[in-house]
C-alpha cells in the first residue's frame, strides 16, 4: 500500500511539474527522501564490483576504504540506449567507465537542489544499453544514498 501512494504521489508531482527538468528533480527528492528500498556495498576495486540494481527507489550504497578516504565501485547495467541520472544524497565523486575500461563522460553535473537538501548532486551520462563500472569517491561519507533515473529531460540541446 505505501509503494502505491508513493507511485501516485510520485506521478501527481512529475505531472505537477509539466515536463521539464524539474522532473527529474522532483523524483531524485522523492526517491532520496524515502527509507532504502535495497543496500549494497561497493567494492574497493571495479575488478570485483557487484551489479546493483538502480532505479528510482533509493539504494544505500555502502562505500569502503579506498586511498584517500571512503568510496568503492558497483556495475550499473543500463536497459536502454539514452542519457541517465544518478542522483546522490552526499556529494561524492563519481567516474563511470564502460565494460572495456573507458571513461564515460558525464555530461552534466548539477549540485544542490532548490526543492529538497535530500539531493546533494545528480551526474548524468550518455550510455548505451550495457553494463557500466560506478566509482565513487574518495569521500569521507560511508553510506551513500542513490537513485538513478533514465531521462532525457537532463540534458540541454
Amino acid at each position: 500500500m505505501k509503494k502505491l501512494i508513493t507511485t501516485i504521489t510520485t506521478s501527481l508531482l512529475l505531472a505537477a511539474c509539466g515536463g521539464s527538468d524539474t522532473d527529474l528533480e522532483t523524483a531524485f527528492c522523492i526517491g532520496l527522501g524515502q527509507e532504502a528500498s535495497a543496500t549494497a556495498t561497493a567494492a574497493a576495486a571495479a575488478a570485483d564490483a557487484p551489479t546493483v540494481a538502480l532505479g528510482d527507489q533509493r539504494t544505500d550504497l555502502e562505500l569502503v576504504p579506498v586511498d584517500g578516504g571512503q568510496g568503492g565501485a558497483i556495475v550499473f547495467v543500463a536497459d536502454e540506449e539514452g542519457f541517465f541520472a544518478f542522483g546522490l544524497g552526499e556529494d561524492v565523486p563519481l567516474k563511470i567507465t564502460d565494460a572495456s575500461g573507458a571513461d564515460v563522460p558525464l555530461v552534466e553535473s548539477v549540485r544542490g537542489s532548490e526543492m529538497c537538501t535530500e539531493l546533494a548532486v545528480r551526474h548524468t551520462a550518455e550510455l548505451r544499453a550495457a553494463p557500466y563500472t560506478l566509482t565513487f569517491g574518495p569521500s569521507s561519507t560511508t553510506t551513500l544514498p542513490i537513485v538513478a533515473e533514465e531521462s532525457d529531460d537532463d540534458v540541454t540541446p
